[in-house]
């Protein structure tokens, strides 16, 4: 587990990651830049990490807003281990 305190960092950290890297699991509010804008980025720079949001904002408010669509891969906040573990599980089965 590789840890970024902002989205800038998550970045570097994908450029200098030699080894494969899974999975992002990123809030949907970053400080620096949006969740989905760091996922673009991560993607213009690696194909193999999967993406899951994270948020405090219930689904209905993101997808209402069209912060995220209806497949995005998004868990709830507050969570517990099993339930991150879960959703760790289905977005990388996916």
């Amino acid at each position: 587990m590789l840890e970024a305190g902002n989205g800038h960092e998550a970045l570097k950290i994908c450029e200098q990651t030699s080894g494969p890297l899974h999975l992002v699991l990123a809030d949907v509010m970053l400080p620096n830049m949006t969740a989905f804008e760091l996922a673009s980025r991560v993607a213009s720079i690696r194909s193999d990490p999967k993406v899951l949001f994270m948020s405090s904002f219930s689904s209905y408010a993101l997808k209402h807003h069209g912060a995220v669509g209806e497949d995005t891969p998004l868990l709830q906040k507050p969570f517990t281990a099993q339930m991150l573990a879960e959703r760790v599980r289905e977005t990388l089965g996916s």
